[in-house]
């Protein structure tokens, strides 16, 4: 299978470095990445300043490109340029902390994996809640044992966001697909003053507990230590309200 690495942690990242090596025991792997961390950079593109890339030869078993833009640039880039076509699979990741709930609308990870979709390969995004007892390398088995489960339950336009939870694998209390939850943050800017004049500020916060989640999502089965799989797609359109507006009229004329 012909497969397109990318992340949002950048070309370096031990992520993405592990799971290239061990999928290239199988699979023809190309990874193309980020030159730099872009991590909370969404789904956006360079249109207004020149994009350029580096190739890179540090992980065995597979090509490595360098773009100087951001991961959802990687994807399109590597289709249109780079690979000359498009990959079986692309997979975003592993990422150095989870991608749960509303935290998907930020992650570029996520959009990387999303922009797959739009271009019309099957993807998956692959995060974990990375702490010292993290474990790239058996994650990395766990999607070479699986990968072509995953591909054969894939739909071209769907993307896997897959979540792990921190802790040994001895831990993990099984797979679950689920949707997506809320995931809250106790949200605060830190003001610094460097000067007589000048100051910045930096968002801090802790994830913190959304009652109304259900025990069905991915945020809580996630803190429940399951490993958490979520179907996602492009189309964000409100179809119970489109269908109501549509019915009844909204009253809006020109």
């Amino acid at each position: 299978m012909k497969i397109l690495l990318t992340n949002d942690d950048g070309i370096f990242a031990d992520g993405i470095k592990i799971l290239a090596e061990t999928l290239a025991q199988k699979h023809e792997i190309a990874v193309v990445a980020p030159a730099c961390d872009c991590s909370c950079s969404g789904h956006s593109l360079t249109v207004f300043r020149k994009l350029t890339y580096e190739k890179y030869d540090h992980i065995k078993g597979a090509k490595g490109f360098a773009v100087r833009g951001t991961p959802a640039d990687c994807v399109k880039f590597a289709t249109k340029v780079l690979l000359g076509g498009l990959p079986d699979l692309i997979i975003s990741g592993i990422n150095n902390m989870p991608n749960l709930g509303t935290d998907v609308v930020y992650s570029g990870t996520v959009s990387a994996a999303l922009e797959g979709a739009i271009c019309g390969v099957r993807a998956v995004s692959l995060s974990v809640l990375y702490e010292d007892d993290g474990d790239y390398e058996y994650i990395s088995k766990f999607m070479l044992k699986n990968l072509e489960k995953f591909y054969s339950l894939l739909n071209v336009g769907t993307v896997f966001n897959i979540n792990f939870p921190s802790g040994k694998p001895s831990l993990l209390k099984g797979v679950r697909f689920a949707r997506l939850g809320v995931q809250s943050y106790s949200d605060e800017y830190i003001e610094h003053v460097t000067g007589a004049d000048e100051k910045h500020y930096t968002l801090v916060g802790d994830a913190v507990k959304t009652p109304d989640n259900g025990d069905d999502c991915d945020v809580e089965l996630h803190d429940g230590m399951f490993v958490t799989v979520t179907p996602m797609h492009i189309q964000m359109t409100d179809f119970d309200a489109l269908k109501k507006l549509t019915k009844t009229g909204s009253g809006i004329e020109l």
